[in-house]
């Protein structure tokens, strides 16, 4: 009879321990689907702000690009000073404008609508600052 009731415990013991087991197994499955996605998620959204950033400044330079009638003129642009807790880097060349994340490399491009043929540029800056200026000079647009 006492063998009995030994089986009966150890069968609940082992039915808790099992049970305790499934709940951490859960628990590191759910931790680590987490971690994937908190990781896809970052990357989607730190290209969408390099592109924002991008779109901002390409849109600035045309602005200030068709001030025709002004030759000598500038403009401070605020820009944010991380992206995803890193710097980046904006560069312009007669090319085009890059901004890129200094970390991962992770960059966006744009030609600048031929400005190119018309325009000389040129320029890099840094975000840490947080703004920058775009001085056109005659026929050259820089950033500093």
């Amino acid at each position: 009879m006492n063998s009995r009731r030994e089986k009966k415990a150890q069968s609940l013991v082992l039915e808790q321990v099992l049970l305790f087991a499934i709940g951490i197994a859960v628990f590191i499955a759910c931790v680590g689907i987490f971690i994937i996605y908190q990781n896809s998620f970052v990357a989607m959204s730190s290209d969408d702000q390099l592109k924002q950033v991008k779109d901002f400044v390409v849109s600035n330079i045309l602005k200030l690009s068709n001030r025709e009638n002004e030759t000598n003129t500038s403009m401070i642009l605020y820009i944010p000073k991380r992206i995803g807790d890193d710097f980046y880097e904006i560069k312009l060349t007669n090319t085009g404008l890059t901004v890129t994340n200094v970390y991962t490399g992770v960059f966006q491009f744009s030609p600048i609508y031929n400005l190119n043929e018309s325009m000389n540029l040129s320029g890099t800056v840094i975000s840490r600052g947080g703004r920058f200026i775009i001085y056109k000079k005659g026929n050259k647009i820089i950033i500093t």
